[in-house]
């Protein structure tokens, strides 16, 4: 009597499986490298790409010869599924990958029958069930995977949308404080010039007070002069009317001159400027607006550092990239400017920092209320620094560069500037 398709002996088939291993899995992966869609296989090492399929082979090589299966293949291929995915496959991709090893595997079965046309009908089924059921699991296992990777992933997306949301809405109002200060000090500027003018115009005013009163005007015309240049220089690049002039140039001799034009306002402070970097820069950018960003930082390191040194300096980074960094031994940022920039602006801040700090203050930024900052920026902080900053942050941004800020109060602070230096429109 025939045995059952269940009892039927199926060592024979295991073993003629087992010594076609290598041949199926070379014959699974060209398969693979010839489908123009699975764009990611070619690149992969044979142990690599292999991952964990010859497990599979093997519990079916267990199955085949009812011995204890020594893993569960829906965990096998939920953790092949898992390294296809973090090689950026698609489901797509990968369920097409199981079809191929698959196909091959039930082309042996096939070839097994020619080479052994009198093996029992009832091994080939039950070899072909066991093979589809094999493959079902890998089947479940990986899309399992997949369906658990999405889930995380769209997870992490939402999550970094909402911090994205919750900086920009934070960048919103602190920038709004800041226009606001900037139009309360406008008003106040205005009105010293009015109530000067106004004073001015009393005849029998002494020839001393009279000075004063024009040193005053002088200098609140001034103050104002430079606020509106800044204000309005911002508003042209929030509305995107600033235009890129891409060419190439020396960086290093527009910064040279720079500094060398900067000389003079140094040393009648008293302080030194120095220039650091090599002889020749070549870049590709916008070199009128990068000469913006360097004089706006450079300007103000000089303005609001009283003793000590003010040091621009610049080099290559790699084969990509280069940098400008422009120091000084100044007060540092105020409170006021490191709460509305530091999200903005400044990097966490790592063990390379240029400026040493006590440990425990590394991550520590002041967190001020909107009435808090509204005091602390009327009080104490230049409101042309703030502008001042945003327009280096924005020219940056259009220049495809990144600002980085490393500051300590009463120790000083160095911006520093990075750039491809083949700019990518």
């Amino acid at each position: 009597m025939a045995s059952s398709i269940s009892d039927a002996d199926l060592s024979g088939l295991a073993a003629y499986l087992f010594t076609r291993r290598e041949a199926i899995l070379n014959h699974w992966r060209n398969q693979c490298e010839q489908d123009t869609t699975l764009l990611n296989v070619s690149g992969l090492a044979r142990e690599e790409f292999n991952n964990m399929i010859p497990l599979l082979l093997m519990i079916l090589h267990q199955r085949l010869q009812k011995e204890p299966e020594g893993n569960d293949p829906v965990e096998i291929a939920a953790a092949h599924g898992l390294h296809r995915w973090q090689k950026g496959l698609t489901l797509k991709n990968l369920l097409a990958e199981i079809n191929y090893l698959y196909a091959g595997v039930f082309r042996e079965l096939q070839l097994y029958r020619e080479f052994f046309p009198d093996s029992d009908a009832d091994i080939l089924i039950r070899g072909y069930q066991e093979v589809d059921r094999l493959k079902t699991e890998t089947m479940l296992g990986s899309v399992r995977e997949y369906d658990q990777q999405q889930q995380l992933a769209a997870a992490s997306r939402a999550n970094r949308l909402q911090y994205t949301l919750d900086q920009l809405q934070e960048m919103t109002r602190l920038r709004g404080d800041l226009l606001r200060t900037s139009s309360h000090d406008l008003k106040s500027s205005f009105g010293v010039v009015r109530n000067a003018a106004i004073l001015l115009d009393q005849a029998e005013k002494p020839e001393e007070e009279r000075t004063k009163l024009l040193q005053m005007l002088n200098r609140n015309l001034g103050n104002i002069h430079e606020m509106l240049q800044q204000l309005t220089d911002l508003s042209r690049l929030e509305a995107g009317y600033e235009v890129l002039n891409i060419q190439r140039f020396d960086a290093s001799q527009l910064l040279h001159e720079l500094v060398e034009s900067a000389q003079l306002l140094a040393t009648q402070k008293g302080l030194i400027l120095r220039a650091d970097g090599p002889p020749e820069l070549l870049v590709s950018n916008d070199s009128v607006k990068i000469h913006r960003i360097v004089q706006n930082l450079l300007l103000n390191a000089i303005k609001y550092t009283q003793t000590g040194i003010v040091s621009v300096s610049w080099s290559k980074e790699g084969d990509f990239r280069w940098y400008i960094s422009v120091q000084d031994t100044g007060p540092g940022l105020s409170d006021g400017l490191v709460s509305l920039f530091s999200k903005q602006l400044m990097p966490k801040a790592e063990e390379s920092a240029v400026l040493e700090r006590d440990p425990s203050e590394i991550d520590e930024v002041p967190t001020l209320t909107t009435e808090e900052l509204s005091q602390v920026l009327s009080a104490s902080v230049p409101v042309s620094e703030g502008v001042g900053l945003l327009i280096v942050k924005r020219l940056c941004e259009l220049l495809g560069g990144m600002v980085e800020i490393e500051s300590i109060p009463d120790v000083g602070t160095l911006f520093r500037i990075r750039m491809l230096l083949e700019h990518k429109a």
